[in-house]
């Protein structure tokens, strides 16, 4: 009854209905009147919808009540990201009302003052945080949050019952949030241990290495070897030339390529490790992957999402050992175009464990890699042929190719980080790259063509108002953006990337067109792939690490091999693929979360015995408060506003750039600037620069060029002493602005 009194406010819009029209248009008999009334007190009561003075129903939409989940900013405020909204709802710390970061909460939004009071906390997002335990100066043990977003006094009730020390991390289950309470479920170590940070850090994300009892129990009924019996009714490759290609660190193997020309072209066949063959639906390890939703990689470690005996064992296509897999066997003509396909159950033995570094070593004709691998080097000369025809065709439909910057780090055997560089992309990256695409897209448009229940990857057109900033950006870089925000062409995104291709601004310009698109998620609905320019498209390629790739894969077993085409059967899958799709939607942005933060955390660690260390960097983003600049190991760090000693800078907006208000000097995305390091914080995971200069370089033709005036750089050691030669300097000179420039100087100090 809920649901039919939502769909129909939902019809009737923002004119509002009466209860006894509500009776009349669901056909509900009075003597089921009661029930009606106790529905819609119910929906009252949790604001799903509201009543006005002329006892008239609206849904809670209509009088801009909106439900959604509080994301809370280090400084205290935060912002409520709704389903139904275009933008986040601004939340100032005085209206959170006792919420908590990651909190599903009611909102009303006040539209004259551009943001929103929090009405009711529905659902507590936290239930768990983590803690260093601190020692004041009368020798009292305490617990202090490491979350900068918990601004609240946390009482431990069972403190006395561990026997910690200062600068224990420490594991706490909350029991009450006003006033926040706990309980210590778990000593992680001390802080100054080897690992404990980052595995603090995946704790604070619920993010846990180790697996439970029930799923340990399971493992003991997994083979650790393929037998005959299991081969019945597959489709035998294993006399067919095979090899995995991966990172040079990687212990896990879900995908391997079979590869060879044939008289009408090449035949291209995708072998993915049948996970779904052992990971049967509601079993332990089963559930325990869907709360998972990914496997996690960070610096020094990765957290699975099946138990290593599955991960790097009976599901690793490991070399020279017989693996079971579900193969997509693709045929292309010379010119790159599908030709036909199956999909089998099949059996693999993968001749090679190529790496991406051996591989592009061959592809650049290194002779000794070419004489190890002689009898089988010209496989990767095909593979590189038709990925390139694959990859020129999938182009042509406006696939942009965003070619993004990642981190590498080094570390030690503690988890010491050693360097940071950044991670070259090569040509067997790439090959990879594009011949998983062409399986996805192949089993994504088979299930839609058989109209099968099917978790799809999705990627909506971004929205207008996204866009237009976009656009702003882009011409301030230097490369203005063709076309209607409201309607845009994938192929202005390609345009823009391929005229920027190999400048500083390559970097930035792909960041910020990131930004301006739509998240990508999993949905039962296929509506296309606006960022690989696709019509179709799954996950079907990483079992091992992704858990809709285990849903496609079996869906395909259940549908298409077993046959189970029950109508009864199908609606209710679809139902459970609903779930799965937010479950996994909502874990992958969570894992993503924990490994930057991570990341972040060390890229800290790793400056702060560097402090007083310049470099060159560029400038990757300006706001209000300051620029952000990227050195060429792809750290970033602030330099605050405050410590641009040399002039007062404004912000102006529509360039984002920082302008002095005196001298003129700008600093604009894209600048070059020689920095210099300030400070770096482990614990805020933050890194400081100041400005050394800023270095000339050619800029790019704009409209909106400010005259400069060049003045003589002084640096001071003391920042204080600086101010002063600057106002000493500036008073003398100008006579005229001496008021101002006392009213000024009050001011900034």
């Amino acid at each position: 009854m809920k649901q039919q009194i939502l769909e129909l406010l939902s019809e009737i819009g923002n004119t509002g209905i009466f209860i006894n029209d509500i009776q009349e248009k669901l056909e509900i008999p009075d003597d089921k009147l009661t029930e009606l009334i106790d529905t819609i007190n119910s929906l009252l009561k949790d604001y799903e919808i509201v009543m006005n003075k002329k006892q008239k129903y609206f849904l809670s939409k209509y009088f801009n009540i909106h439900k959604g989940i509080l994301r809370i900013n280090k400084k205290g405020f935060g912002f409520v990201d709704t389903n139904d909204l275009e933008n986040d709802i601004y939340i100032s710390k005085y209206n959170l009302n006792s919420a908590m970061d990651g909190d599903e909460v009611l909102v009303k939004f006040d539209e004259a003052k551009s943001e929103g009071n929090i009405l009711r906390i529905i659902k507590h997002g936290m239930k768990e945080l983590i803690g260093t335990v601190r020692r004041n100066s009368r020798f009292h043990y305490y617990v202090e949050p490491d979350s900068e977003k918990i601004n609240e006094r946390l009482t431990v009730t069972n403190l006395d019952e561990f026997n910690v020390v200062d600068g224990h991390k420490v594991r706490i289950a909350i029991t009450k949030y006003e006033p926040l309470t706990g309980e210590i479920e778990q000593i992680i170590g001390h802080e100054k241990e080897p690992g404990v940070d980052v595995l603090s850090k995946l704790y604070e994300f619920n993010i846990f290495p180790e697996f439970n009892d029930a799923v340990e129990r399971q493992l003991d009924t997994i083979p650790e070897e393929v037998s005959e019996e299991e081969l019945v009714n597959r489709e035998d490759w294993r006399n067919e030339w095979t090899c995995t290609i991966d990172g040079d660190d990687s212990k896990d193997f879900d995908d391997a390529i079979s590869i060879k020309r044939l008289d009408t072209g090449y035949e291209l066949a995708v072998h993915i490790a049948d996970v779904s063959y052992y990971v049967e639906e509601n079993t332990a390890i089963d559930m325990e992957a869907y709360s998972r939703g990914t496997s996690v990689y960070v610096v020094d470690r990765v957290i699975p999402m099946l138990p290593f005996q599955l991960s790097n064992g009976i599901c690793s296509l490991n070399p020279n050992v017989d693996r079971l897999t579900l193969s997509c066997i693709m045929e292309f003509s010379f010119s790159g175009n599908l030709l036909d396909y199956r999909i089998v159950e099949s059996v693999i033995n993968s001749n090679e464990r190529m790496t991406y570094s051996n591989v592009n070593k061959i592809l650049d004709e290194d002779e000794v890699l070419l004489k190890e691998y002689e009898q089988c080097a010209d496989k990767f000369f095909i593979m590189y042929e038709l990925a390139n025809k694959i990859r020129y065709d999938r182009e042509e439909r406006g696939a942009i190719d965003f070619d993004t910057t990642e981190s590498k780090f080094k570390v030690d055997e503690n988890g010491k980080v050693l360097d940071i560089s950044k991670r070259e992309r090569g040509e067997a990256e790439r090959i990879i790259e594009d011949f998983m695409i062409a399986a996805n897209e192949c089993i994504a448009t088979h299930m839609k063509n058989l109209d099968l229940p099917c978790l799809y990857r999705i990627h909506e057109q971004p929205e207008p108002k996204r866009v237009r900033e976009f656009m702003a950006i882009s011409r301030t870089l230097g490369y203005p953006f063709k076309g209607n925000a409201n309607n845009v062409y994938i192929k202005e995104y390609q345009r823009l990337l391929a005229n920027a291709k190999g400048t500083d601004e390559y970097s930035i310009l792909s960041t910020f067109m990131l930004r301006s698109m739509s998240k990508a998620r999993y949905d039962v609905n296929c509506v296309g792939h606006f960022g690989l320019g696709s019509e179709f498209y799954t996950h079907f390629t990483s079992p091992i690490r992704r858990y809709p790739d285990l849903i496609v894969h079996r869906s395909i077993r259940k549908y298409i091999f077993n046959h189970k085409l029950d109508p009864e059967v199908l609606a209710n899958d679809l139902i459970k693929l609903e779930d799965i799709a937010m479950q996994t939607s909502s874990q992958e942005r969570n894992a993503i979360d924990a490994e930057r933060a991570v990341e972040d955390m060390k890229m800290a660690e790793f400056f702060e015995d560097k402090i007083g260390n310049e470099y060159e960097g560029i400038i990757t983003s300006v706001t209000n408060f300051g620029m952000f600049v990227e050195l060429p190991n792809t750290v970033e760090g602030l330099v605050h506003i405050s410590n641009l000693w040399d002039d007062y800078y404004y912000f102006d907006k529509e360039h984002l750039s920082l302008i002095g208000e005196l001298k003129h000097r700008t600093y604009r995305l894209g600048d070059h600037v020689r920095v210099k390091v300030q400070n770096a914080s482990k614990r805020t995971s933050t890194i400081d620069f100041v400005v050394i200069n800023k270095k000339k370089k050619e800029q790019k033709k704009k409209t909106f060029d400010k005259p400069t005036k060049k003045t003589r750089q002084e640096t001071f050691d003391n920042p204080k002493e600086k101010k002063e030669k600057f106002y000493a300097r500036y008073e003398k000179k100008s006579r005229t602005n001496k008021t101002q420039f006392k009213t000024k100087r009050k001011k900034h100090s």
